[in-house]
């Protein structure tokens, strides 16, 4: 016997990956406001921070040259400061690489 509030499963699951979608959007965008408000301008120009995948956040960058940089100099840093500034998105770490910025 099918209850009277029961909905198909398909239209649980577009809700559910809906849901998921938005969620996704709302921490990206936060990310990248963080992004633009804790690096200086000389770094926000050749990066671009693209998704968070595992609480791991990738970050495009211009080049190898920003790369051994971003690397060796800033990446504690900037790190530090994204997690003092978003505290409600666990961020592990940063993976540059190279890409469109």
């Amino acid at each position: 016997m099918k209850e009277q509030n029961s909905r198909p499963i398909k239209d649980t699951v577009e809700s559910i990956l809906n849901h998921l979608k938005k969620k996704s959007l709302i921490k990206k965008e936060e990310i990248i406001t963080a992004w633009n408000k804790i690096v200086d301008k000389k770094i926000k120009n050749h990066t671009r921070p693209i998704k968070l995948r595992d609480n791991i956040l990738i970050v495009n960058i211009e080049n190898s040259n920003w790369l051994f940089e971003l690397e060796t100099r800033y990446k504690e840093e900037i790190l530090n400061k994204l997690r003092d500034e978003i505290k409600k998105i666990e961020i592990k770490d940063i993976r540059f690489r190279i890409g469109d910025v």
